[in-house]
C-alpha cells in the first residue's frame, strides 16, 4: 500500500512538472515571448519576476535586478532594473525608478524609453532617452517626456516628433467636411 501510494504521488509530480513546463520555457506553448505573457495580480498588489532582488528594510528600498517583469491592476513595467523607494514605517510607495529598455503601461498610456520615474507622492511619471509614447491613436517621441495624472497635462522636450489624429468636423449627414 505504501508503495502505491509513493508511485501514484511520484506520477502526480511528473505530471505537475509536465504541465509547467511550457510556461517555464517562456512560453512556447502560446507562441508568445514571456515578456507578453501577462500576470493578473490581485487587486492592491504589483507582482512579478526578476532574476535578482535586493532590499533595504530600514531604508525603504526595494532593489530588482535583471529582466524585471511587474505587473498591476491597470498596467505593467518591464526594465532591466527598477528600485521601488517605500516610506519605512508607513510602507507607502514613494517612487519607483525604472532603467534600461523601460517598457511602461499605465491605463491607456504606453511607453518605451530609457528611464521613467514614477512618483506616487506628485503623481507624475518622467519618461527620458528614446522616449516613445502611445496614447490611442496618437504617438509622441521626445528625449523627455513628463506625465502628470492628476491634470492630465503631458509634455515633451528636445526635438519632439509626433503622429496626432485630429477629429474630424461632422457636416450634414454625418459626412466630414473635406
Amino acid at each position: 500500500m505504501f508503495r502505491s501510494t509513493k508511485l501514484l504521488t511520484a506520477i502526480f509530480l511528473m505530471a505537475a512538472l509536465i504541465a509547467l513546463a511550457p510556461a517555464q520555457q517562456g512560453g512556447k506553448e502560446t507562441g508568445k515571448p514571456r515578456e507578453a505573457e501577462e500576470i493578473k495580480p490581485e487587486k492592491g498588489y504589483v507582482q512579478g519576476t526578476a532574476d535578482e532582488f535586493e532590499e533595504k528594510e530600514n531604508e525603504g528600498i526595494i532593489i530588482f535586478r535583471g529582466n524585471v517583469r511587474m505587473f498591476r491592476e491597470n498596467g505593467h513595467l518591464f526594465a532591466d532594473k527598477v528600485t521601488v523607494y517605500r516610506d519605512p514605517k508607513t510602507g507607502e510607495v514613494l517612487k519607483t525608478i525604472a532603467e534600461g529598455n523601460v517598457d511602461l503601461k499605465d491605463g491607456d498610456l504606453i511607453a518605451r524609453c530609457e528611464k521613467a520615474v514614477l512618483n506616487e507622492a506628485e503623481d507624475t511619471i518622467e519618461l527620458s532617452g528614446s522616449v516613445v509614447v502611445i496614447r490611442g491613436d496618437d504617438r509622441v517621441e521626445a528625449p523627455y517626456v513628463k506625465y502628470d495624472r492628476k491634470t492630465g497635462v503631458r509634455i515633451g522636450r528636445g526635438g519632439v516628433r509626433f503622429k496626432v489624429k485630429l477629429k474630424e468636423k461632422k457636416g450634414e449627414g454625418g459626412k466630414g467636411k473635406g
